[in-house]
């Protein structure tokens, strides 16, 4: 696995290894692709595109991610949070979901596109 390195601002130093969200966005391949993180520290992680295998050459795609602090928290809009990392085993990543969580699923009404 050869990715781009990303790192992270001086002023965002993290004081343990954060944890990372990446996620594509766009979709420029018709074949499957998703996100793929790596070697995350407290300095910097790779990024880099997974296809699958299929050997078809890929189109490039842009790719969002967030990195966290580790613990349990709330926003600034006094939401909980939970953010944590595991090193990747393929068969527990992740942490355990500790405090609850509501989704609001009530659709939104707009009288204009927003």
């Amino acid at each position: 696995f050869v990715g781009d390195t990303i790192t992270f601002a001086t002023s965002t130093a993290f004081a343990s290894t954060p944890a990372v969200l990446a996620t594509l966005n766009t979709y420029n391949n018709g074949d499957f692709m998703t996100s793929l993180t790596t070697d995350v520290n407290t300095a910097n992680f790779e990024i880099a595109q997974e296809a699958l295998e299929t050997n078809v050459q890929v189109a490039s795609e842009s790719i969002g991610w967030m990195a966290f602090e580790q613990g349990v928290g709330a926003t600034s809009g006094g939401s909980p949070y939970l953010a944590g990392y595991a090193v990747q085993d393929a068969v527990q990543d992740g942490v355990s979901q500790g405090i609850g969580f509501t989704i609001d699923l009530t659709p939104a009404a707009f009288s204009t596109l927003p």
